[in-house]
């Protein structure tokens, strides 16, 4: 399976939150894990989402919080989206953005 891509932005000083919907997929959900991650172009772990999962309307939603952002050096990194149950692959992956926020 060929992941999609999909490039984020994420902005200083605020939280970020991003709802996937997964509408083919007509799976048992309640065996399914998801594990998403930053990492630098040197594969260091940089942060990891925290993932919200609704079983019944199969959607995540991946969410990093404001003091985990303001930890992140402004640049551009990189991401992706595991799924684990009896298989584990990439479903989604793409650049991270980190930017420079406006408000305090």
């Amino acid at each position: 399976m060929t992941p999609a891509i999909d490039n984020i932005t994420i902005y200083k000083y605020n939280d970020f939150a991003r709802l996937y919907e997964f509408v083919d997929d007509t799976r048992d959900w309640n065996d399914v894990r998801f594990k998403a991650e930053i990492r630098n172009s040197d594969g260091d772990l940089m942060a990891t989402f925290e993932i919200e999962k609704d079983d019944t309307n199969h959607r995540i939603t991946l969410i990093l919080r404001k003091d985990a952002i303001d930890t992140l050096p402004l640049g551009i990194y990189l991401y992706d989206i595991v799924r684990q149950s009896d298989l584990r692959f990439i479903i989604i992956q793409g650049n991270v953005l980190i930017k420079e926020g406006v408000t305090h």
